[in-house]
């Protein structure tokens, strides 16, 4: 080693430029130098108490990547960039996230025998779902959602379902699940709406239709998990509204159910995720169904002005 003095070439930014002869840049870190030892070299810290200098060959060099996340694991898309994977060849994980291999896809609709739940029944059959609706009432409604289901290519079942008492809805996803197999699929669409003003508003109405709305989702949404978490998949779609996000006069406690509704969804999705289960909300505005047939030509010219595309 020479005694003589060392000349020290510094460059902007901590980093030495690149050497000619070897096309290598060199990462410097302080005055010390490396041992030479390439076991040293590949690792990090410090050389006898100081910091060595880093050799990095432009052609090895990785993108930076964080090395844990809050969890303390790598999310499984570094893994896979890691190990030089192509996310879009990882067949398995991609086909289980999609449903495919899952054996059982049978979804229930609450609320299913008119209006959004009849639609939402009809196009999973049409997607190939088995599917249950669940009525409480009528009868006659139930009927016309089945033949419109046969009419989709399914067979589908219809139950009696009151999504406020716990021991129906137990028995209800106990009868689907016995007839046709586990729930993967849910649509929390049964609902209610009185509008009225908070001041003057009943409170048998209220405890109603908080559970009618925000009870009755929670009831099915736990019945219907234990058979998502038998296959390991699942999708629970709640039926939430615009009024949730905006609010409107006179639907204070209707707005109160759904946006209840939202944050039962946004914090059960966090719960879920793990298991392969994705919980989603709806929020639609005023659609012509059974559940706006009141509503006067004015209050709907109203609703209908406060629409983008007034419709």
């Amino acid at each position: 080693m020479s005694g003589g003095p060392r000349e020290e070439r510094t460059h902007p930014g901590g980093r030495r430029p690149a050497d000619p002869a070897s096309g290598e840049r060199t990462h410097h870190g302080c005055r010390g130098r490396t041992t030479g030892d390439p076991a040293r070299a590949r690792g990090r810290g410090r050389c006898r108490g100081r910091q060595y200098e880093r050799r990095v060959h432009p052609d090895r060099a990785r993108p930076s990547l964080p090395r844990r996340s809050h969890e303390g694991r790598r999310p499984r898309a570094l893994h896979l960039v890691r190990r030089g994977t192509n996310l879009g060849r990882d067949g398995d994980a991609l086909d289980h996230a999609r449903g495919r291999g899952v054996t059982a896809r049978i979804a229930v609709v609450t609320g299913g025998s008119r209006g959004i739940g009849r639609a939402c029944a009809v196009a999973l059959a049409e997607a190939g779902w088995t599917v249950a609706i669940g009525y409480r009432s009528s009868e006659k409604d139930a009927k016309e959602t089945m033949e419109a289901l046969s009419a989709a290519g399914t067979q589908g079942l219809a139950v009696a379902l009151d999504v406020t008492d716990g021991a129906s809805v137990h028995e209800a996803f106990r009868r689907v699940t016995d007839e046709v197999g586990n729930v993967t699929g849910l649509v929390n669409n049964a609902g209610m709406s009185r509008d009225g003003l908070l001041i003057k508003y009943p409170l048998d109405v209220y405890e109603q239709t908080m559970a009618t709305n925000l009870r009755g989702s929670f009831l099915c949404s736990q019945a219907a998990l234990r058979g998502m978490l038998r296959e390991k998949w699942g999708r629970i779609v709640n039926m939430s509204s615009a009024v949730a996000i905006h609010g409107n006069a006179g639907q204070t406690v209707y707005a109160a159910t759904k946006s209840g509704l939202v944050g039962l969804t946004k914090s059960l999705a966090r719960e879920m995720a793990s298991k392969g289960v994705t919980v989603n909300a709806l929020c639609p505005g005023l659609l012509d169904t059974d559940m706006t047939s009141h509503l006067t030509d004015e209050m709907r010219a109203y609703y209908i002005d406060q629409t983008p595309l007034h419709r």
